[in-house]
């Protein structure tokens, strides 16, 4: 089976920048022969060789403005539409820091403003809500504004009004889910730092009854023998 390849870099590249799917020792015997030369054939593995020849020989040079204009065009489009987002949030970003209304900053832009409660990080809030805005939600603390990429051509920018603290009962319900998720192995070293760590900041105390309490379990334990 002939497989025309074209004009393509050492690297496999071709002369719009798209990476080839073509095997290395294809791209390798191609760049010791000379123009109309062709190579012995050479073994792929599993019962596969290939034989290449090469019909044409480009000498290195710059390539010319208009080879490359419609390229050129398009990267500096999408530069420049990154830079003046990022302007024009940045802006809005400080605008919502100085104390103004979060409604009168989304209406000057044109946007509306979308209020969120009890978010949590899960698959179908991230899919409701979009990256952007859970990076910045759950990357912050209490009355900062953020402002994240949400797609390529957007940003979400937002405040965070208020961090409640969830309760036991819940609290343990997703510890165990996590735990199930990551695995032991990874999962009880992890879950045992991150719990001592948020008891020392808090200065957090311990009652097993009031615990028990939480988590709706009646049962006494059982005494060791011995004791």
């Amino acid at each position: 089976m002939a497989v025309p390849i074209p004009a393509v870099s050492r690297e496999g590249r071709t002369r719009d920048g798209q990476q080839l799917n073509v095997p290395a020792p294809v791209l390798e015997a191609m760049w010791k022969l000379t123009k109309g030369r062709a190579n012995e054939p050479v073994g792929l593995g599993e019962g596969q060789y290939f034989v290449v020849r090469v019909d044409e020989v480009t000498p290195p040079a710059m390539p010319s403005l208009d080879s490359v204009r419609d390229m050129v065009t398009q990267a500096w489009i999408a530069s420049e539409n990154v830079r003046l987002l990022s302007t024009r949030s940045d802006a809005l970003t400080e605008r919502l820091r100085a104390g103004e209304d979060i409604a009168a900053v989304a209406a000057s832009v044109g946007a509306t403003v979308q209020t969120g409660t009890g978010l949590k990080q899960e698959e179908d809030t991230m899919a409701r809500l979009g990256r952007g805005v859970m990076s910045g939600v759950f990357n912050g603390k209490s009355g900062q504004v953020f402002s994240q990429p949400q797609a390529s051509d957007g940003v979400a920018i937002g405040r965070i009004d208020r961090i409640s603290a969830p309760t036991a009962a819940l609290v343990a319900e997703e510890a165990q889910q996590w735990r199930a998720r990551i695995g032991a192995a990874a999962g009880d070293p992890f879950l045992s730092a991150s719990v001592s760590a948020a008891a020392e900041r808090m200065d957090a105390t311990y009652n097993e009854e009031l615990a028990r309490q939480a988590l709706g379990i009646t049962e006494a334990p059982a005494t060791p023998a011995g004791q």
